[in-house]
C-alpha cells in the first residue's frame, strides 16, 4: 500500500506467485525456473473480524434482537499463515481471542514465526 495501491491490490501482489522459463543457450531448449514468491509458507487471505462502517444505534428497523445496540460492518482480511497443528507448541498458538478497539472487532492470536525464519 506504500506505493499508492488500494487494500485488495496490495493483497493480490503479495500473493502472486510469478513463473517464468528461460532458453538455454547451448541446447535452445526451455526450462522452468523456481516460481518467485515474496516469502515461503502457505499464505492465505483470512477473515479475522469485522470493520464497523456506521455509528452505533439503539433500533434499526427490523432489527430481531432490540436489545443489542445495532452496526452495519464490513469484513476485516488479512493475510496469515496456515501451520499443520502439529507444529505447534502451545495450545495458545492454536486459540483466537476476540479484541474491540474502536471500530474494529477482530479476533487476534499471539503467534511467533513458524516460516524456518
Amino acid at each position: 500500500m506504500e506505493q499508492g495501491q488500494d487494500a485488495i491490490d496490495s493483497m493480490l501482489d503479495y500473493l502472486k506467485i510469478i513463473h517464468q522459463c528461460e532458453k538455454d543457450e547451448d541446447t535452445g531448449e526451455m526450462r522452468w525456473l523456481e516460481p518467485a514468491r515474496k516469502i515461503k509458507g502457505w499464505i492465505v487471505p483470512i477473515a479475522t473480524g469485522f470493520h464497523g462502517i456506521t455509528d452505533l444505534k439503539d433500533k434499526v428497523e427490523g432489527q430481531r434482537d432490540t436489545t443489542t445496540q445495532h452496526r452495519f460492518a464490513e469484513s476485516a482480511v488479512t493475510l496469515g499463515e496456515f501451520i499443520m497443528p502439529y507444529r505447534l507448541e502451545e495450545l495458545d498458538e492454536l486459540l483466537w481471542q476476540y479484541h474491540i478497539e474502536n471500530d474494529l472487532y477482530l479476533c487476534t492470536q499471539q503467534i511467533q514465526n513458524y516460516s524456518g525464519e
